[in-house]
């Protein structure tokens, strides 16, 4: 059993955001099978969200991503810092990564890191989005211009003025609720000048009360905010500030770039006894 090392980055970091914090924690192969000790990994981890993968020089890439409230079927921003960790800042190349939910391709590219995605289409029109709809209005204080679902109970809110984003509050959100529906996360999204949009992301029902740095929102965005083969830059504001995002649209994919900085590189002295007791059950 190889039992390695945590590698903590930060991803979309610039002058007026830190970047959104992640651990990357390289595991043996019984213990990314084991959820229950990934899950109490994740729970102890510097971050919120976290990577769980295991690493060879070539093929496919297995990976697992976890926050401290349990598996997460992607994490945008931890593909980056993947990426960034498996290549380098010099090295080009692509590879696979393989989870439990899908199977994505990571890039370096001399404009850094890169994630591709998929591009996903909205549920047929909602029949029952009034409550959301009534909802917004009297929680939150906004009129959607429209309203799209997505899997996983994931809504869009497409606003019509920058004013109605910056004025959310984000401890209000987590009182939309609806008796038949619990929402997986809403995503509030305004177009900007030059082809830009900026957008807010809350999933309060699971732990999260806003995100400060989310690219896999973009696999539900990109396909609504951006043109066929175009190309744009996402702004996510949030109380920790602005991050940045560079996006292009690719027939049913989001390939998705932003800056990744390295933090700390820690050993994970304190997990061994846990990891090996993971790898003597199998």
């Amino acid at each position: 059993m190889r039992l390695e090392s945590e590698y903590r980055y930060r991803v979309f970091a610039n002058r007026v955001f830190a970047g959104n914090p992640i651990t990357l924690h390289e595991v043996s192969e019984a213990a990314l099978d084991d959820a229950q000790l990934l899950l109490r990994l994740a729970q102890e981890s510097w971050s919120e969200d976290n990577v769980f993968f295991t690493y060879w020089p070539s093929g496919p890439i297995n990976a697992r991503f976890f926050s401290s409230h349990g598996e997460l079927h992607l994490c945008g921003h931890g593909l980056l810092a993947l990426a960034h960790h498996v290549f380098g800042p010099d090295k080009l190349g692509s590879r696979l990564v393989q989870s439990t939910h899908g199977t994505w391709l990571i890039r370096a590219t001399a404009k850094g890191p890169m994630a591709i995605m998929p591009a996903l289409a909205p549920l047929e029109a909602p029949s029952a989005s009034h409550w959301l709809r009534k909802g917004l209005r009297r929680v939150l204080n906004i009129e959607a211009q429209a309203l799209h679902r997505f899997p996983n109970g994931v809504w869009v809110a497409l606003l019509s003025d920058f004013g109605q984003l910056r004025r959310i509050d984000a401890r209000a959100v987590a009182q939309l609720r609806d008796e038949a529906e619990v929402p997986g996360a809403l995503i509030c999204a305004v177009a900007m000048h030059d082809g830009a949009y900026g957008f807010r992301y809350f999933a309060p029902w699971h732990g999260k009360q806003e995100d400060s740095g989310t690219g896999s929102a973009h696999c539900y965005l990109a396909p609504l905010m951006m043109t066929p083969n175009g190309t744009a830059r996402a702004l996510q504001f949030s109380g920790e500030g602005i991050a940045e995002m560079e996006l292009a649209l690719r027939d049913d994919e989001v390939w998705l770039s932003g800056a990744v900085r390295a933090v700390e590189f820690v050993p994970h002295r304190r997990l061994v006894s846990q990891l090996r007791s993971a790898d003597s059950r199998r």
